[in-house]
């Protein structure tokens, strides 16, 4: 389906599928959105500001430019999503799946990935302040990203490329397993 500049603030969204509908600059802000798949949707622009995600699969979405500020994702499945210049201000995203996502060019500050799966993604962009502690960064692309600031304790950073610490200022290493 086609729900382009839709509105659903405050929403409650339950046990939905709008796997691969087109839902670009559609308000979903503050809604509260539990089991629904948007597996390959294109959400480019779509507001989840302040939204509560739970047990939610975006597989292969298109979440390119979308605001995910103040937002808490859990239980969430995002593998090979792409999230290019995507705003994660202070969002939550604890344990969430992202492998293989793109998310190049964030606006980011205070977002939280503890515990996310990272493995294989693509990362730049301004990443002050955010918590990767317990993060699985295996294989990833971290050119262009700013970690200043930023927590990554126990993170694994395994063959990840681009890494460079000495353009990171303030980062906390504690059990970091960092690339060769």
């Amino acid at each position: 389906g086609n729900f382009t500049l839709a509105n659903f603030p405050g929403a409650r969204i339950e046990d939905s599928n709008f796997s691969r509908a087109v839902l670009t600059n559609v308000n979903f802000a503050s809604a509260r959105i539990n089991g629904v798949r948007f597996d390959n949707a294109d959400l480019q622009g779509t507001s989840f500001a302040k939204a509560d995600v739970n047990g939610t699969d975006f597989t292969g979405a298109n979440l390119r430019s979308a605001d995910l500020s103040n937002a808490s994702f859990s239980n969430v499945k995002m593998p090979n999503a792409s999230l290019r210049g995507t705003f994660i201000w202070k969002t939550s995203l604890k344990g969430v799946d992202l492998n293989g996502g793109d998310l190049t060019n964030l606006n980011s500050s205070g977002a939280d990935f503890t515990n996310a799966n990272l493995k294989n993604i693509r990362i730049s962009g301004l990443l002050t302040g955010a918590d990767f502690s317990g993060a699985d960064l295996t294989g990833a692309d971290l050119t262009g990203a700013d970690f200043s600031g930023a927590n990554l304790t126990r993170a694994q950073l395994k063959d990840a490329i681009g890494f460079n610490p000495a353009n990171y200022t303030d980062v906390t290493y504690n059990e970091t397993f960092l690339p060769d």
